[in-house]
């Protein structure tokens, strides 16, 4: 079943386009990963799906429902599309501890003390943060930061996720050690997910397709094993190694 679509998006800077041309569609419960070198766009497309930026042209549907489109002057604000975002660097308050992070979706919802209290609970244990949920960010490792970064998504149960070079920071064991924890988590919550990266092993051991974008443009899309053995244009072939 299809949960989100995009058909013809197009994001120019000025004259620069950044975006050109992109259609993708991803199956519910999936994880996506979007896979090209620095400067290829990546982060400019998520960007445009979480409504952080506005593209030119196209159309975004998630659930059926549009997001964004160009011709029927639909722009749904971030804070109304459900999605969690995931940022490179976290994007964690210095004067707030855990518990207040996660907690804090939930309050702007408006949400019972009663039912934000079982919520974060649930999504602490997940996270194993038990014995951090009143620590503030600088005591924690890089690992826990990254934890409480994801728990602050996934919290509000958003209809998709978002991580965009989430594990970047990290050092070469931890961030094996959370890929292996970003799928688990997926697949137990259930969650769409769109993965930027540019790390090849990362998409090969955390996607469940891969769609590798190059100037703007998704050159392929398709499983990682598919894009090694059947590689479709030239860039695929010398940029994706086995």
């Amino acid at each position: 079943m299809k949960k989100l679509e995009i058909k013809n998006l197009f994001k120019y800077y000025d004259k620069n386009c950044v975006v050109k041309d992109c259609s993708i569609t991803v199956d519910d419960k999936k994880i996506l990963t979007i896979l090209g070198p620095s400067g290829s766009g990546k982060s400019t497309l998520i960007s445009c799906i979480a409504g952080i930026e506005l593209p030119q042209s196209g159309v975004i549907t998630l659930n059926d429902s549009i997001l964004f489109d160009n011709n029927l002057k639909i722009n749904l604000s971030p804070e109304k599309r459900n999605i969690g975002f995931v940022f490179q660097n976290y994007a964690l308050w210095p004067h707030l501890t855990i518990e207040k992070h996660l907690s804090f979706p939930l309050k702007a919802k408006k949400m019972g003390k009663n039912l934000i209290k079982e919520k974060c609970e649930i999504i602490i244990s997940m996270l194993r943060l038990e014995d951090k949920i009143y620590k503030y960010p600088h005591q924690l490792s890089g690992g826990e930061q990254q934890r409480v970064a994801l728990g602050r998504a996934l919290i509000k149960e958003p209809d998709l996720l978002l991580l965009d070079e989430p594990l970047s920071n990290l050092d070469a064991l931890l961030r094996e050690r959370m890929q292996v924890e970003i799928r688990h988590i997926q697949k137990e919550l259930g969650v769409t997910t769109i993965l930027v990266t540019h790390d090849q092993e990362e998409a090969k051991k955390i996607s469940d397709q891969v769609a590798v974008m190059n100037h703007g443009i998704i050159e392929q899309i398709g499983s990682f094993d598919s894009l090694v053995d059947n590689p479709q244009t030239p860039f695929i072939e010398e940029f994706i190694k086995r």
